[in-house]
């Protein structure tokens, strides 16, 4: 464990508003960073925070009140602004960015706002619920037959202030190998619309309508089912389908209409092993679910509750907790650090003082080209993993400028790159899978397999060469190929590695398997998502891993700038469940007094109404939240309900069964080209007409602010992908070359880095240590 507050040279101010800031702020201050929240007292955040959150994200953070004239002052002592304020506030508070930046060119600025800082959204009036539903997730979330859900907790803003946390520790990366700060301007759609899994890129890349919710389960052995005393899931691939079936002992699976990976999907026979899968689930309890988990290594999951999650042993043995003092004098559990590796302000009573300052920009012997080198340009990545935490990750290091090169085995290749099953005459459909195109570009590719002796020798080789290695396998697994953080430090004593694991590599829960959805069942996540009838929901995507994989990368930035003080590399055992339980740090607040989650559907605890409402008979919805009575009055303005105006949100919150089908009925009555989300807009309520795969592509805000972008692939035809979630002003990272083809920088990286003989890469493709296809590719 490293004794370093890796931050302890940073200042932040953070302008006091949402969940987003506050968020990104208290994983700074536990880093190490001083930090100042500063709340105007005439400039006031339309929503602010709830006394749960303000506990969760608050604690030890130096909160200073006053009017906005203060804080030219403020801004001008600190080294970053990290702020969730649009820009009609950031108007009414005097702050120019630009005129900031021009002063002190070494400040950073960390903008996290629902659309940006320019485009023509920009200003929208919008609530966390507003947000998510521009981003698509939403649209995949939830039954079919009806309304899509927005994640339970304050997922559009949690998300922000993930990514905006882990963008600041690279823009402070950068500083400190430059001397010059930047502007980032992140978008909640945006970083939205770059994790639509595969249902993102299969919609732009087939160009098939909008892909649509699939409820709780995608397909059979993939989603979630009730069992004796809860709720449980599956999530297997194709490889772990059939220990699932050995479990299940059911003569009839062995039968091809299962067995076979693709005969498995046809409608008729997915019916009836999700028939099969209910009475297995029937018979178990959560206790022999997690049981089985463990002895067959079936990516099981439980659902529980952020209640279960703080009695769990994992959590807890593994130091992953803050405790916090009540108002009433007892004490709170709440989360603390996403990963380990650092040294943690967990004494969240006191606030820490910077101890030294970084390079300014006048103090740099730099050219003015400076100002456009990307953070991370120059350093090196071995990116080990696979699926989608990983190469999430590793995606945010390669945008921001890292070498990354991607090893696969032939033998054992990543699975996204035969995942989805392609057309016969496809000859390397390896090579030309949209899934795997969309999280690899920038990447290079280097086939190695090592459960060999030559290609793990050849691996030891390059981590001499390499800044930074970084793995998603199981717990156990690399330490069994004989190359754990300590052979790897023995070939390089500052090597910097990652591990990714679902829960870490210690504690009582090392062992288990899981993905995204498990990560989500077993945090506290999926208990808080329904439709109100109490049956828990998953997020319509693997949402556990692009959240882990957007802290990995914050580690790698915060592992190297610790690397550049000490000299001294790391080790950062990274889990996935505790990355994505950080997230809902207020629901911790609010189990600690006995509460239980309620599913509202789409319902917020705080305002009201708010909801999903069908705009026609087809897959367009309406997500409205009423903030506010002003936001109500001009509501009841708009759909002709003046009689309605006076009520007051307990009233509002009351009768929302009533209201809803007021707006219901308002809404099928519009008639076009009246667009709801227009008129609402114009009077200043939060509303958004739900974007799904399909709409967002031609989002004219999206557009506008050159989201989208294509790519040439040799095998595959253009289309428009996501663009980097994390737009610096300065250096301006922007896609820059396809996923690669498998094998396809061999010999430029043995031969050019290693000095391998062309006879020596003759072998070695005999042997299989390294190869252009995989050996034997099958589908899953």
């Amino acid at each position: 464990m490293a004794d370093e507050n890796v931050l302890d040279d940073l200042h932040v101010l953070e302008l006091g508003g949402g969940v987003a800031a506050a968020m990104a702020a208290r994983f700074l201050l536990g880093y190490g960073a001083r930090v100042t929240r500063f709340e105007p007292t005439d400039v006031v955040h339309p929503i602010g925070l709830t006394p749960s959150q303000r506990i969760a994200y608050l604690p030890g953070i130096e909160v200073v009140t006053g009017p906005a004239s203060e804080l030219a002052d403020r801004v001008a002592a600190v080294d970053m602004i990290v702020t969730d304020r649009q820009p009609s506030e950031l108007g009414l508070l005097g702050l120019d960015f630009a005129a900031v930046r021009a002063a002190r060119p070494e400040v950073i600025v960390v903008s996290v706002t629902p659309f940006g800082l320019t485009g023509p959204d920009a200003d929208l009036p919008t609530t966390n619920a507003v947000s998510f539903a521009a981003g698509g997730i939403m649209s995949l979330t939830g039954d079919a037959d009806r309304p899509p859900l927005v994640t339970g907790g304050e997922h559009a803003y949690a998300l922000g202030g993930a990514n905006a946390f882990a963008a600041a520790a690279v823009a402070w990366l950068g500083r400190a190998r430059t001397g010059r700060g930047d502007l980032v301007d992140i978008s909640l759609q945006e970083c939205a619309a770059g994790m639509l899994e595969y249902y993102g890129p299969i919609t732009s890349y087939l160009d098939t309508p909008a892909q649509l919710r699939l409820g709780n389960r995608s397909r059979a052995t993939w989603g979630i089912y009730p069992c004796l005393d809860g709720w449980a899931g599956v999530f297997a691939l194709a490889r772990q389908v059939p220990a699932l079936f050995t479990l299940m002992d059911d003569v009839e699976l062995t039968e091809p209409r299962f067995s076979d990976p693709v005969l498995r999907l046809l409608p008729e026979n997915e019916e009836e092993l999700t028939a099969k899968l209910y009475v297995f689930f029937s018979d178990l309890t959560m206790a022999q679910i997690r049981e089985l988990s463990l002895q067959s290594r079936v990516p099981f999951g439980i659902v529980m509750t952020p209640a279960d999650v703080l009695a769990g042993e994992t959590p807890a043995d593994r130091g992953f907790w803050d405790e916090v003092a009540a108002v009433d004098g007892s004490t709170l559990r709440i989360p603390g650090r996403p990963f380990p590796g650092f040294a943690w302000n967990s004494d969240v009573q006191e606030t820490t003082a910077s101890a030294a300052s970084v390079p300014r920009a006048s103090d740099v012997e730099a050219a003015d080209s400076s100002l456009r080198q990307l953070p991370l340009a120059g350093l090196r990545v071995l990116d080990l993993t696979m699926m989608w935490a990983g190469p999430f990750a590793t995606l945010r290091l390669a945008e921001m400028g890292a070498d990354v090169i991607k090893i696969e085995s032939p033998s054992a290749w990543d699975n996204i790159r035969t995942l989805i099953p392609q057309d016969d005459d496809v000859a390397d459909p390896w090579n030309s899978g949209f899934y795997f195109n969309a999280y690899n570009r920038d990447k290079r590719s280097l086939t190695l397999d090592l459960a060999q002796q030559e290609g793990r020798e050849l691996l030891l080789r390059l981590v001499e060469h390499y800044d930074v290695v970084i793995e998603n396998y199981r717990s156990d697994v690399l330490d069994n190929l004989g190359l754990g953080y300590e052979t790897l430090r023995h070939h390089k004593s500052d090597i910097i590695l990652v591990s990714m694991a679902a829960f870490g590599k210690t504690g009582a829960d090392a062992a288990f398997v899981g993905f995204g959805p498990v990560i989500e069942t077993l945090s506290g996540l999926a208990s808080l998502t329904g439709h109100g009838d109490g049956e828990p929901f998953k997020t319509g995507i693997s949402y556990g891993d692009p959240v882990a994989g957007t802290f990995a990368a914050s580690a790698v930035a915060l592992a190297l700038k610790r690397r550049m003080a000490t000299g001294t590399g790391l080790h950062i055992d990274l889990a996935q469940r505790e990355t994505a339980a950080v997230l809902i740090g207020d629901a911790f607040v609010d189990a600690a007094d006995g509460s239980t989650p309620v599913h509202r559907g789409n319902r917020d605890v705080v305002i009201a109404p708010q909801g999903c409402y069908r705009i026609a008979d087809d897959e367009r919805w309406l997500v409205l939240s009423v903030r506010s009575d002003s936001d109500w009055s001009s509501l009841c303005a708009v759909i002709g309900r003046s009689d309605l105006a006076g009520l007051v949100v307990e009233e509002r919150r009351a009768r929302h069964d009533e209201i809803d089908a007021v707006i219901e009925q308002w809404l099928a009555s519009v008639i076009t080209p009246t667009d709801p989300e227009d008129v609402l807009r114009k009077a200043g309520v939060p509303a958004i007409e739900m974007r799904n795969t399909r709409t967002l592509l031609d989002d004219p805000h999206l557009v506008e602010r050159g989201y989208w972008h294509t790519t040439h692939h040799p095998r595959m035809h253009s289309y428009r992908q996501a663009g980097v979630s994390w737009p610096f002003a300065d250096s301006r990272p922007q896609p820059r070359r396809h996923s690669p083809l498998f094998g396809e920088h061999n010999a430029e990286i043995l031969q050019g880095m290693l000095g391998i003989s062309d006879a020596e890469l003759v072998e070695l493709t005999a042997k299989n240590v390294i190869a252009n296809a995989p050996i034997n590719p099958t589908v899953g």
